[in-house]
């Protein structure tokens, strides 16, 4: 019997991992092995436990996302942060190219560090509102708005214009309306975001 509660469960074709709000358990078939803090493990309380492919094992607490390499936890790298609350969900499109969910937003792991923002370069006679549609089509004028101002705060813009070749940074959750409640990618390898 586990100390507490049951948080999360994963596993694959040889394992299979279960998170409870403070520890983390590994059965193989045949016994059980249970991961602490003398591992890495970080405080709970946990949030969501996921392997992928490549039978890497991620867990979630409202601090951050940690990963299971070599017997050790490992606390995983975002820019700006986690968000408050921890992830949700999380998807496998390959073990460079993952994909987590918290309530509000959108997070893509390229093998290093995770973002939750998109990055794109601007063209010739570049135009903030052109990239954004381009990005989220449809949004009405006032949605649009608000979308240039979030781009422009999100990149230290002010209310200067962009320039050919500048990098610019789209928040993720600009495509999507919260809360975010499902998260799959499927064998094509197409996100699929609720």
């Amino acid at each position: 019997a586990f100390s507490d509660s049951i948080v999360a469960i994963a596993g694959d074709e040889r394992v299979l991992w279960v998170a409870t709000q403070s520890e983390v358990f590994r059965f193989d078939g045949e016994s059980w092995n249970s991961y602490g803090p003398e591992q890495g493990l970080p405080e709970g309380p946990f949030s969501y436990l996921a392997v992928s492919p490549a039978r890497t094992v991620w867990l979630a607490n409202s601090k951050g996302l940690f990963s299971l390499s070599g017997g050790r936890w490992t606390i995983s790298e975002a820019e700006g942060g986690f968000p408050e609350g921890g992830f949700k969900k999380m998807a496998f499109a390959g073990e460079r190219d993952s994909w987590a969910i918290s309530d509000n937003d959108l997070y893509h792991y390229d093998g290093k560090k995770w973002s939750n923002r998109y990055e794109v370069t601007a063209g010739v006679s570049p135009e903030l509102e052109k990239l954004i549609n381009r990005f989220v089509p449809g949004l009405d004028s006032a949605q649009l708005a608000a979308a240039v101002l979030e781009v422009r705060r999100a990149n230290n813009l002010g209310d200067s214009a962009i320039a050919t070749g500048q990098k610019v940074y789209l928040p993720y959750r600009l495509a999507f309306p919260a809360p975010l409640t499902a998260l799959a990618v499927d064998p094509s390898k197409v996100l699929w975001v609720g």
